[in-house]
């Protein structure tokens, strides 16, 4: 069992990039095995490990591991030790971020839940920085796309068979179930999200917090859970602020609608 097995990857894993050279920063980036192993038949692709120490990459990549991987020792915290570090990079992925794990799918049976098998893989074009702790989960069946240009901030995690777009933006703690179509230029602001199975619009922009759990149409702003156009929320929002003094001012007007029927209610008898 190689030390990426032991980290929990299944080596049956299969991810591509479309971009020549991946840089992976801190050494414990990873990418899955089976696209280390395979990196030979691939002269296309190659994978640039960014550590602090020899000793950590040898603790991570056994010699044959090594051999597809081109290592350069430096320290993010250390901009003097980056010099050209990411020169003719095409796709950076940084410290803790997974690429083809399991996508989440289980199903029912006889009240139990049984696994349905992950057979699908991740595709990332070119031009695409996944920050750190990132997980994108490989596809039922097909693929995951991370599309041309698209940057994803820490701690993101993309669902089995998303469709990410050209040139979008994924801020941190951003979750999108699985199947998820994301058009181009789309942004998702810090802590959204969105149910499975929708299609979100080019140059969509969803607000912090939002819950997205309708298609979008493209050019939509959206904000709120669940989301909504975003002038209808900041009404809400105003009306939600009145909502002690409007409280006091209904009471007030119910009480002098009580008080007219009883005098009425006197004189009439």
């Amino acid at each position: 069992m190689s030390n990426l097995e032991k980290l929990g990857l299944d080596p049956t894993v299969s991810s591509h990039f479309d971009g020549q050279r991946v840089l992976v920063t801190g050494a414990t980036g990873f990418i899955g095995q089976h696209v280390v192993r395979t990196l030979r038949q691939c002269p296309r692709v190659s994978i640039r490990v960014l550590a602090r120490t020899w000793d950590r990459v040898h603790e991570l990549f056994g010699a044959a591991e090594l051999d597809s991987l081109e290592v350069r020792l430096g320290d993010l915290t250390d901009p003097a030790s980056l010099t050209g570090v990411c020169d003719g990079v095409d796709i950076v992925i940084h410290a803790g971020s997974v690429v083809g794990s399991d996508g989440f799918g289980y199903a029912e049976e006889r009240g139990e839940r049984v696994k349905i098998p992950q057979l699908g893989n991740v595709v990332i074009e070119e031009d695409v920085e996944i920050g750190s702790n990132v997980t994108l989960d490989r596809a039922t069946f097909g693929t995951t796309w991370i599309r041309k240009g698209t940057k994803i901030d820490n701690l993101v995690q993309v669902g089995h068979n998303c469709d990410v777009g050209e040139n979008s933006v994924l801020v941190a703690q951003v979750g999108l179930s699985g199947s998820v179509r994301v058009g181009r230029g789309v942004i998702f602001a810090g802590q959204s999200g969105s149910v499975g199975h929708v299609s979100i619009g080019d140059g969509t922009r969803v607000g912090a917090k939002s819950a997205v759990t309708t298609d979008l149409p493209a050019g939509s702003f959206v904000i709120g859970h669940p989301a909504r156009d975003h002038r209808e929320w900041k009404r809400t929002q105003a009306l939600l602020a009145r909502l002690p003094e409007l409280r006091k001012r209904l009471d007030r007007i119910e009480r002098t609608l009580e008080e007219l029927a009883g005098g009425k209610a006197r004189r009439e008898s």
